[in-house]
């Protein structure tokens, strides 16, 4: 057993033996469990059942984080939870608890891009990193170097658009990473 299931395994386990009382400690569970699912793991997903008072709406979660509907349909596409209830699409209460802190955000992003990147090559997952720079781009009008190429990241920390803004960063070191990967595996195969 690696290291890393280890950790995440006694998490779940302390967090188990405290009963599991409040809302922020079964956020914290589910999140340390799908860690351990996708270190213990190589294909295959995790289906959660929840209660319909469990669910919101996008205008509800919107109101929650304190944020447009546009940005909760953005959130959605980067990996906060979803159900699809009689066509409309629900948040589950624990995930927006779970989204609201910038860390634990960030890290169901990697989650959920983990989840989907199983099943990609290489250059498929390459396209839709860069298709997220691309975004970001339009969105803020240049390139991340350019704007905040320039800026510390308690700096970057303190600016409104922080979240998107690291998120931005981390979407171009995985893309080098994938550059150097794809070129690697270019060189064994030629």
């Amino acid at each position: 057993m690696s290291d890393t299931i280890k950790l995440v395994f006694d998490q779940v386990l302390e967090l188990l033996d405290e009963k599991n009382q409040k809302t922020n400690e079964l956020s914290a569970v589910k999140l340390a469990f799908e860690k351990l699912f996708l270190e213990t793991t190589d294909c295959g997903y995790i289906d959660y059942d929840y209660d319909i008072a469990e669910l919101v709406s996008t205008e509800q979660a919107a109101e929650y984080l304190g944020v447009s509907k546009p940005t909760i349909y953005k959130y959605l596409n980067n990996g906060l939870e979803y159900k699809i209830i009689n066509n409309v699409k629900k948040i589950p209460r624990v995930a927006l608890k779970l989204w609201s802190d910038p860390v634990t955000s960030f890290e169901m992003q990697r989650i959920h891009q983990e989840k989907n990147s199983r099943a990609q090559t290489l250059e498929e997952k390459l396209e839709v990193i860069q298709g997220r720079i691309t975004e970001y781009e339009i969105e803020y009008g240049g390139e991340f170097e350019h704007l905040y190429g320039n800026k510390s990241d308690s700096l970057i920390d303190g600016l409104d658009e922080a979240v998107d803004v690291f998120d931005w960063k981390g979407y171009i070191v995985q893309k080098n990473a994938l550059l150097k990967q794809i070129q690697a595996k270019k060189g064994t195969n030629a």
